[in-house]
């Protein structure tokens, strides 16, 4: 299905979600039909604030319209935060194993 695909592939953003996945604002409204990639943007604008901005998850308001919507914006950002520190974890032992003096 498309759920597993968007985990494992990079999708090409669109002008409009590079925007706003970049923007540095300090509020932003990401509006636009079904199917286009909202969830998918806010999901890297969501991680871009927690891993590159260093804000806490209090710290940023998401409100989405439907209830499903949320549901799924808080399953995919549970799957790329997992993923994101199974990375960092992964560079981490690398580097360790990298420092090992044998």
């Amino acid at each position: 299905g498309r759920k597993e695909r968007e985990g494992t592939t990079r999708k090409q953003l669109t002008r409009e979600q590079r925007f706003a996945v970049l923007n540095e604002a300090q509020y932003l409204l990401v509006a636009a039909s079904a199917g286009t990639g909202k969830t998918y943007t806010l999901t890297l604008l969501y991680l871009r604030l927690l891993l590159e901005r260093g804000l806490r998850v209090e710290q940023v308001l998401v409100v989405t319209f439907t209830e499903a919507a949320t549901d799924e914006l808080r399953d995919r950002l549970r799957r790329r935060l997992r993923q994101a520190v199974d990375i960092e974890w992964l560079a981490h032992a690398v580097q360790q194993v990298g420092d090992v003096r044998v």
